[in-house]
């Protein structure tokens, strides 16, 4: 008997490797699944967000009613404007020069300009999708930035100034006036990086949501895997938020004032980014309530109300 007994297999030994590969086939599912995470709100940014025209221009729609932006094209037209009137013999002193201006912040202010803008950006953006697609070798980029043509802002004008008194403003060509919206440093790294992403939106989400149910099945409780997965979507979404965060930093720092001011770059990235960010942030509440839920419904919790409920006995 006792060497039978020698001879027979522990009966926990095979259960206990069994739940090693487990554990360890979960951390790894966990693990891609932190990493999947943020890049599918990237992707999907990328491709639904960035390479569709119509939702480019209603992301930067709202900029036309941006205080900073109106400031920024208005004080462009003024320039232009104005000397173009002085090239037709108007002698431009302060006063004329004032009243130039506040026509043309009257005009940047009104409806008209947000249909030219709405225009304006969605020509520059089949401009710069085709560079980063490779399919367009013209693009709406000077210098390392990306420009839209402000043509249609002084046709804007040069009619009101005309209907305002001043008929020698009809005199005033149709001129291709460039308006630089944001930086493009590093093309050729930010060409790579756009097709990668765009290729990746239909594969990144469906990885994620297969990594999240493996380990579901994995795991030897559901509760403590939907917890640590709960906790990893929402450590890797704080992560997301710190890496836009420095990248507008970043942006930011490297914006020339000659190209750009701050207060427009700060304006449009804002704009452009503003789907990761709200994405994110459902990302982070949901994960927080899972993992409460996942939390308040395990053996410890329901131990300590049991205990709370019972009270002192007599």
């Amino acid at each position: 008997m006792t060497q039978e007994s020698a001879a027979r297999p522990s009966p926990t030994a095979a259960p206990g490797r069994r739940g090693t590969w487990r554990t360890a086939l979960v951390a790894i599912c966990l693990i891609l699944l932190g990493l999947v995470a943020p890049l599918s709100i990237v992707s999907l940014w990328t491709h639904y967000e960035i390479a569709d025209s119509d939702r480019y221009v209603a992301m930067v729609a709202p900029l036309a009613r941006n205080p900073e932006i109106q400031d920024a094209v208005a004080t462009r037209l003024t320039q232009e404007i104005t000397s173009r009137l002085a090239s037709n013999g108007v002698a431009i002193n302060d006063t004329v020069s004032s009243w130039i201006s506040s026509q043309v912040r009257t005009s940047v202010a009104t409806g008209a300009f947000g249909a030219a803008w709405d225009q304006a950006n969605r020509e520059a953006h089949h401009q710069l999708i085709g560079l980063l697609t490779g399919t367009s070798t013209v693009a709406a980029i000077r210098d390392d930035a990306v420009t839209i043509d402000l043509a249609a802002f002084i046709d804007l004008v040069r009619a009101r100034l005309v209907d305002a008194g001043l008929p020698l403003a009809a005199n005033i060509p149709t001129v291709h006036v460039e308006f630089t919206v944001f930086s493009a440093r590093h093309l050729s790294v930010l060409q790579k990086v756009f097709r990668t992403l765009d290729d990746l939106a239909y594969v990144l989400p469906f990885a994620g949501l297969a990594l999240l149910v493996v380990a579901l099945a994995v795991g030897r409780s559901r509760r403590r895997t939907l917890l640590a997965a709960a906790l990893v979507l929402a450590l890797s979404m704080l992560l997301l938020w710190l890496a836009l965060a420095v990248a507008r930093y970043v942006y930011l720092d490297a914006v020339s004032a000659r190209q750009i001011s701050r207060a427009t770059a700060e304006a449009f990235y804002d704009a452009i980014t503003r789907f990761i960010r709200t994405s994110l942030l459902v990302v982070l509440a949901s994960s927080v309530v899972v993992a409460a839920i996942a939390w308040l419904a395990g053996p410890v919790s329901s131990a300590v109300r049991r205990r709370s409920g019972a009270g002192p006995t007599a």
